[in-house]
């Protein structure tokens, strides 16, 4: 008779083999959530070629900034921009509005303003501010817009001018956690807070003064154009006559720019980057200071660069800061010192005064007479702005809910001296 011997081995992967087809049998779990849609809305440039001067009216929503002389100049998003009449900051006058859509970005050349009109720039003749005139268009002279998210503008398809929105119901796995991804032309997040944007993702002197978060910068005779991984550059000697050169790499993604003595620094979302541009017509890259994501707008002075880093949002990270940066030699700036920040976004420096809009912490004021080491002065902990620029006197801040003015003649006491509101649409 044959013998048979039991053993122990088999009976554990045959146990182990069943329970394994036990667990592929087993049922998935699934789920289903709400999923907001946003949809790229297209126009042809043709049809947004209508410009047009109008009375003054309310805002509806705050953009960028510019000052010229005695007259803001204040965006809306895509829609156009304000002419203010700033001769009293404690009585600010609005005298027109400037229907340009598209409009992002403002820069002054002497008695003109250069504005954008999506892939348009545009000249407009501002002696009498209180008359201004659409004097050139300089048609396709700006790049096509690039976004968030992968979106930019197809010139087979026109211009994205706005995002439909809806609501789908969508199934996915328990374990699945996605925020936000990109599909079909579209682009879908599973919470409000994470959108895509119509709008893409800085100047002093006699020509006028910006804000930190321009991607439009004048220096001497050149318009520089920050277009989110490209550096364009235009000659404006004559503003009614602008000549388009070459775009060059921006080494990477670029948010703002910001003009500084013969230098242009960019920030980014992984840097500061600086560029010489000894020949004025292309722009070299000279050298950088990397740091954590975050959004990265830059101002400076007195060869110390000032950087915000702000974690969250589109830009990513989770590091809130901001750098101060040694640029005496461009092709090796040195970080220096770096300041816990809660939630910044644009600051203005002026005569070693640092000013820093930080979000729900409210507006900073600093003494920067030692940059390594910055001595808070005082905190508009009642305002939350996004940018500012500044003087000897006045702060200029631009929040959600208004444009305010601040004598800040006294660093440790700011006297509101004036606030037009924004008013809901």
């Amino acid at each position: 008779m044959k013998k048979h011997f039991f053993n122990p081995l088999v009976l554990i992967l045959f146990f182990s083999f069943s329970l394994l087809q036990q667990s592929c049998v087993k049922d998935k779990c699934s789920h289903k959530y709400s999923v907001y849609e946003y949809k790229p809305v297209y126009k042809p440039m043709s049809d947004l070629r209508q410009v047009s001067i109008q009375a003054p009216k309310a805002i509806t929503a705050n953009g960028k900034i510019f000052i010229k002389n005695n007259f803001i100049y204040l965006n809306e998003v895509n829609k156009g921009f304000h002419v203010i009449d700033n001769s009293n900051p404690a009585a600010p006058k609005k005298i027109a509005f400037v229907s340009v859509p598209g409009c992002i970005d403002i820069a002054a050349k002497d008695n003109y303003l250069l504005v954008d009109n999506y892939v348009d720039l545009l000249t407009f003749d501002i002696s009498n501010p209180a008359n201004i005139l659409l004097v050139n268009r300089k048609e396709n002279a700006l790049p096509y817009r690039q976004y968030n998210y992968g979106f930019y503008d197809d010139s087979t398809k026109g211009i994205i001018v706005q995002f439909d929105k809806s609501e789908l119901k969508e199934a996915a796995d328990c374990e699945e956690n996605r925020n936000w991804w990109v599909r079909g032309g579209a682009f879908f997040t599973t919470t409000l807070s994470t959108v895509p944007s119509a709008a893409p993702k800085n100047s002093g002197g006699g020509n006028g003064q910006a804000g930190s978060l321009s991607r439009f910068a004048l220096l001497n005779n050149y318009l520089y154009v920050a277009n989110r991984f490209s550096l364009s550059t235009i000659n404006v000697t004559d503003p009614l006559q602008p000549v388009v050169k070459p775009a060059v790499s921006a080494w990477g993604e670029v948010e703002t720019i910001y003009p500084f003595n013969n230098v242009l620094l960019l920030g980014s979302p992984t840097g500061m980057r600086i560029f010489s541009v000894t020949n004025p017509e292309q722009p070299v890259y000279a050298g950088a200071v990397m740091h954590w994501r975050g959004c990265d707008p830059v101002v400076a002075e007195n060869n110390i660069a000032y950087v915000t880093v702000r974690g969250g949002g589109p830009c990513g990270g989770d590091v809130s800061q901001l750098d101060v940066i040694d640029i005496s030699n461009i092709t090796k700036p040195v970080l220096l010192k770096s300041y816990s920040m809660q939630n910044p976004y644009g600051l203005g420096v002026y005569n070693n005064t640092l000013g820093i809009c930080d979000g729900d912490a409210g507006f900073k004021l600093y003494n920067a007479a030692q940059s390594t080491n910055l001595q808070l002065l005082s905190t508009l902990s009642s305002i939350k702005a996004f940018d500012v620029i500044m003087n000897d006197t006045i702060a200029l801040l631009i929040a959600k809910d208004g444009m305010y003015q601040y004598n800040i003649s006294n660093k440790q006491s700011a006297v509101l001296l004036s606030k037009v509101p924004v008013v809901a649409p």
